[in-house]
């Protein structure tokens, strides 16, 4: 098998597949964030989120993700409400255009689909987009990753679906061969303000199919989510 490559913890995918006939989880065991507006408090909680990939090809996989337990509390003025469910379901079909086995540079394609599940959480309709991931090992311990995003969701200030344009940009460093960390801006436009974040994490490799992380994103904006932090891993076998 070639080395683990993931899609978390950053923001920015990897173009890199899962190996033919293998499968790969990527879950996150606690995500927490906070975001507040004048007198207005939003703060979620999901556990157990998981990203289960098999490999279709030697450059093709197929990815299912999921949140099993979600919970948003939200404060505006005197009034409180929370919600809690399982996520709308996410279907993800990643091809890796060049890079898989070998060279400084490879990119992939990473279409998918959004699924209501139904729950108090659930936006209650679908959506779609494509990521287009690309990776560039520019040092020995060094790594420069960025993507662009094109998603038809839905925006709750609208009650309608609108396009909305994410640009990542990720730079990666290993310190150790098991210890690494990453610095990462993410920059999203759309019919809303203009929303700017910094990320940041560490990742701990604990063998070669098996990496521990935890990072947490802060809101450069007014308009972005003040600050998210979270922690899980990943496993390829």
């Amino acid at each position: 098998m070639r080395d683990l490559e993931t899609d978390r913890p950053d923001a920015t995918e990897s173009p890199i597949s899962v190996d033919r006939g293998h499968f790969q989880l990527e879950a996150g065991l606690v995500t927490w964030s906070r975001d507040e507006s004048g007198s207005d408090v939003v703060e979620s909680w999901s556990l157990g989120e998981m990203n289960i990939k098999y490999g279709l090809t030697d450059s093709m996989d197929a990815q299912l993700i999921i949140v099993p337990s979600e919970r948003v509390r939200t404060v505006t003025g005197n009034q409180e409400t929370e919600l809690e469910g399982v996520s709308d379901l996410t279907l993800r079909l990643k091809k890796n255009v060049w890079g898989n086995d070998g060279g400084s540079t490879a990119f992939g394609l990473l279409p998918y689909v959004t699924i209501p599940s139904g729950s108090e959480v659930s936006t209650k309709t679908g959506g779609a987009g494509l990521v287009t991931p690309f990776s560039w090992n520019i040092g020995e311990n060094w790594g420069l990753g960025t993507q662009v995003e094109l998603a038809y969701e839905w925006n709750d200030e609208e009650s309608d679906h609108t396009f909305n344009v994410t640009h990542t940009c990720v730079l990666g460093f290993d310190v150790t061969d098991q210890f690494g960390f990453y610095l990462e801006h993410i920059l999203s436009a759309g019919d809303h303000r203009l929303e700017s974040s910094a990320s940041f994490g560490i990742t701990f490799l604990v063998n070669k199919f098996l990496q521990w992380d935890a990072g947490s994103i802060v809101g450069l904006t007014d308009s972005a989510n003040d600050v998210l932090a979270f922690t899980g891993f990943s496993w390829k076998y």
